[in-house]
């Protein structure tokens, strides 16, 4: 429901609102959200780059912690099964094998 003061009080309205120059400050004010809005992309994509790279370096090293130990384990399996079970035969899987 509108009140019948408000017709009147629009040219007020729009002297005050020229007065205090709204138009320019909410341009000024828009140019400079903009900036931070462009500061938060930028920090964002930062942000992202870093956790994939952190990612990808974590995977890297986990990945080659296993490696590692598969092989270590590996050539226990190796040499405990093929070194030990050889010796009744007179020879040694290592005197086979260039290591």
């Amino acid at each position: 429901m509108k009140s019948v003061a408000e017709p009147a009080l629009h040219p007020l309205y729009l002297a005050v609102r020229e007065y205090l120059e709204i138009k320019q400050r909410v341009l000024i004010l828009n140019e400079r959200c903009r900036v931070f809005l462009d500061l938060a992309a930028i920090l964002a994509d930062h942000i992202a780059d870093s956790n994939i790279t952190s990612q990808s370096s974590m995977f890297l090293l986990y990945t080659s912690v296993i490696l590692d130990a598969n092989l270590f384990d590996n050539r226990n399996y190796v040499d405990y099964h093929y070194t030990y079970s050889s010796f009744d035969h007179g020879y040694s899987w290592r005197s086979h094998v260039a290591i």
